[in-house]
């Protein structure tokens, strides 16, 4: 099972030699210090409020104490939330106390009274049983105020026969397995117990090396230390808010023995006397109650006749518009409910909208709500004339804006005031405290490492180009939108590029098909918006990163301690530099990344320059045979497979003198002239040799239009692109409710096959030989596709004596059993074979002799 720890003993009783450094400390204080210090001490006390109620109820709150058998903490704002809707919104409840305290991230009231409204926790007492207590803290209590906690809220109570049951939750990304956390059912339970808890617990235990922490932690301590029984049900999940899947994660908790008896049921409804059973109403018979209202009929008289409430008849005819809406909608008469559903141009344009904004979070682009209100009447501009009247107005207030952050559950998305920029005095100081960090933990070039994220159109073609031009004129889903996204990195002195990851939003494309992920030359993730996450970043860092970086130190003979230098980007969790010591992680300064960032300084967009030299050399290549294919044709055929392919080779082609010259402004002291290497490409070479491609594929294509490709995988999604996005994914997901699933033969090799492949190979080779005039060329170039093609001989050697050794056990198999002899026959079988299908009963003896 699983530990905990947390601080449960006070300051001056910790055991050790820091009481002696303590008290130098303070003997070295000025006045002035020591009272600030005091006045801060003061200043984070914790207060415990209780209500004069608790009192009247207990009969015995005189000496500071009374009785309490469970005592049920939920800490976070999920399990707070949780509590509120199955347990204490039952009404039996009232609220007996509060907690006052002030920290760093928490500022609770300074109001007196004994409940403030605006506290952050708060204790209740059951009516019917006043032993029993809850307490909803959705506050953060800071380490050196959790012993306060415990003594004051511990210390009112007395603890015979007290059970304690806490619920809380944690990051998923937190839980720690030898498998990836991206394949955990997330959400999932798990729970902890202190060793005097008896009783059975509703979920699986929490497991070794897993640590809980901060309150939590600190509550178990103190219950283990004092003996009290105590189980902790934490719930790990990714969401921030509650929502149905973690309710469902949560529920088991409410079939435990501490809160069966608590959770809220329609029986405890305080209502005396029968209760009406609801009437349902369906579609067809509210039809009949407003045709007998417009053919003159009374409402009085239609609820008689029909055995309704006046209200009921009265709220139906209210809604009599809707109601003739959905009947004409084709809804079905029978229903009973009218589903509203959100429709029309404003539902469309939030949809892209929210699509717009993660994009713009992803990218790090500072967001306000004068950006966002003027995005949302840009979309609704393009997209209202297929919904409505495109003489329709839409204002985007800041009720709209209210609204719309919370369905779009946006609420905790910073969104600054105004649009920031770049931050050029902060970069112009960081990289002398960059060096001076290096220097401080001996760091070298090839320890330090960088990596960043960046989008790429892998099916785009120039603007221009016709192919382009046709497809933006055929209707449905462009292949030009078909978005991905990469993390490069390397490392400061060039020699080490890291494996590129990958994220697609499709998990199986169709070019995948016999082909295993394991063996691409990129690390491949999926999901549906084709984005690196902070789950899929952290399991890239453990699970790549990391084995990567300490194969090439140990490779290299150089000690395993490694720099690695990201962006302060929302996918990038603050808590890497817990995963493992010999990896440090530091943040770039806010708002720096465009000045400091070194994969941003040319990698990226040589790269992306790089790929599109490949793409169109390929497209040459496809296009110059004597096969009558046309651009177009190649063009079609080509799919996300050869793009990784082509991804990887690009990436190959950057250079070790880029990935260090890119250094340059982050950490000039590594950078240096690569003398005797042969020289770096530069962009701008790299475009006009595009140029010159673009020229044999007969594309009108210029500088400017390759800068401008490039350029546009980094651009802001315009209203066309979001709406193109959207529709690759109806695409995607009618597709794959339409695919009938196969099951694919995994890729094999087989003696014709590749007889056949040895045959053509030996026959274009003797073509060659048959041009070229010089003999010595063509037997270096033979000689080296011979040693190529080495791996491939050995295999099919090996699958060539496998096949007649299988055909001659096929055969031996087939000749008949002689006659059963009476008189026993010599034996020529060896001895008996481990596998039954090696045993050859031709040659056994039809019986044995003694």
């Amino acid at each position: 099972m699983a530990t905990f720890f947390g601080e449960v003993v006070a300051a001056p009783s910790r055991a050790g030699g820091d009481d002696d450094e303590e008290a130098a400390a303070e003997r070295e204080e000025t006045p002035e210090d020591r009272e600030i210090r005091r006045e801060l001490e003061e200043k984070r006390e914790v207060h415990i409020l209780w209500s004069s109620k608790l009192s009247a109820s207990t009969g015995s709150f005189t000496d500071e104490q009374f009785p309490c058998s469970k005592f049920i903490l939920a800490i976070g704002h999920n399990a707070v939330a949780f509590l509120s809707s199955f347990v204490l919104n039952s009404g039996c409840w009232e609220a007996i106390g509060s907690v006052k305290l002030w920290n760093e991230w928490c500022r609770t009231s300074n109001t007196t009274s004994v409940l403030p409204t605006d506290a952050f926790c708060l204790f209740y007492k059951l009516i019917s049983d006043p032993t029993v207590l809850l307490c909803q803290c959705n506050c953060y209590v800071a380490e050196d105020q959790q012993f306060q906690w415990l003594e004051k809220v511990f210390g009112c109570m007395r603890e015979e026969d007290l059970q304690v049951t806490i619920l809380s939750t944690c990051p998923v990304t937190d839980y720690k397995t030898p498998e990836s956390t991206l394949t955990l059912p997330s959400p999932f339970l798990k729970a902890l117990k202190t060793k005097e808890f008896k009783e059975s617990v509703c979920c699986p235990l929490l497991e070794q090396p897993n640590i809980v922490q901060g309150l939590p932690a600190a509550v178990m301590s103190y219950c283990q230390v004092w003996q009290i029984p105590a189980v902790l049900y934490q719930c790990y999940t990714d969401v921030i808010k509650l929502d149905t899947v973690t309710i469902e994660a949560f529920k088991p908790v409410l079939s435990s023995k501490n809160l069966k008896s608590l959770v809220k049921r329609p029986s405890d409804s305080k209502s005396a006397g029968p209760v009406r059973k609801r009437k349902k109403i369906d579609l067809e018979q509210k039809m009949k109650i407003v045709k007998k209202y417009e053919g003159g009929q009374s409402l009085s008289s239609i609820a008689r006749e029909l055995n309704l409430a006046t209200s009921t008849v009265k709220s139906i005819l209210n809604d009599s518009a809707r109601i003739k809406e959905h009947v004409k909608g084709s809804a079905p008469l029978k229903s009973t409910v009218i589903t509203k559903q959100r429709s029309g141009a404003i539902y469309e344009m939030e949809k892209l909208l929210t699509m717009w904004m993660e994009d713009q979070i992803q990218k790090r682009v500072p967001l306000s709500p004068m950006i966002i209100q003027a995005k949302a009447k840009s979309i609704f501009e393009d997209v209202k004339g297929k919904y409505s009247d495109p003489n329709a107005k839409f204002v985007a207030s800041h009720g709209w804006f209210n609204r719309f952050k919370q369905r779009a559950n946006f609420q905790n998305v910073k969104v600054s005031s105004e649009a920031a920029s770049a931050d050029t005095k902060a970069a112009e100081k960081y990289p002398e405290v960059l060096r001076k960090l290096i220097e401080e933990c001996g760091y070298t070039a090839q320890q330090i490492f960088n990596v960043d994220e960046t989008g790429l159109f892998w099916k785009k073609m120039p603007d221009r180009t016709y192919i382009s031009k046709e497809e933006k004129t055929m209707p449905g889903f462009k292949a030009a939108k078909d978005r991905l996204t990469l993390l490069l990195g390397g490392n400061a002195a060039g020699d080490c590029k890291l494996k590129p990851l990958l994220v697609y939003h499709s998990e199986n494309p169709h070019a995948f098909k016999g082909i295993s992920k394991a063996t691409l030359p990129v690390h491949f993730r999926s999901n549906r918006k084709a984005w690196i996450t902070m789950a899929l970043f952290e399991d890239w860092f453990i699970n790549l990163f990391i084995p990567e970086v300490e194969k090439f130190c140990r490779e290299n003979h150089i000690p395993f301690k490694i720099m690695l230098i990201v962006d302060n980007a929302s996918g990038h969790p603050a808590h890497l530099d817990d995963f493992h010591p010999n990896v440090k992680v530091v943040f770039l300064p806010p708002n720096t990344t465009s000045i400091l960032q070194p994969m941003d300084q040319g990698v990226i967009a040589n790269f992306k320059a790089y790929y599109l030299r490949r793409t169109f050399a390929q497209a040459v290549e496809a296009t110059d045979r004597e096969t009558g294919k046309t651009l177009r044709d190649f063009w079609k055929s080509y799919n996300i497979y050869q793009a990784i392919i082509n991804i990887a080779k690009a990436w190959a082609d950057v250079t070790q003198a880029c990935l260090n010259a890119v250094w340059k402004k982050a950490c000039p002291q590594f950078v240096h002239s690569f003398k005797g290497l042969e020289k770096d490409e530069t962009y701008e070479e790299v475009a006009d040799e595009i140029v010159k491609l673009a020229e044999q594929l007969e594309l009108e294509v210029d500088v400017g239009d390759v800068d401008e490709l490039i350029e546009s995988h980094g651009a802001e999604l315009s209203n066309e692109d979001l709406m193109e996005l959207e529709a690759a994914k109806v695409k995607e997901q009618t597709e794959a409710e339409d695919e009938v699933e196969e099951v694919e033969e995994p890729r094999h090799f087989n003696t014709k096959e590749m007889a056949l492949a040895f045959r053509e190979i030996d026959s274009a080779m003797a073509r060659f030989e048959k041009m070229d005039p010089n003999s010595s060329r063509f037997l270096k170039v033979n000689r080296g596709i011979d040693e190529t093609l080495a791996c491939y001989r050995q295999i099919y050697e090996e699958k060539k004596k496998a096949t007649i050794q299988s055909s001659l056990d096929k055969f031996v198999r087939k000749v008949e059993r002689p006659a059963t002899s009476t008189s026993p026959q010599p034996s020529t079988s060896k001895a008996p074979s481990d596998d039954p299908d090696n045993v050859m009963p031709v040659f056994s003896s039809s019986s044995s002799t003694n």
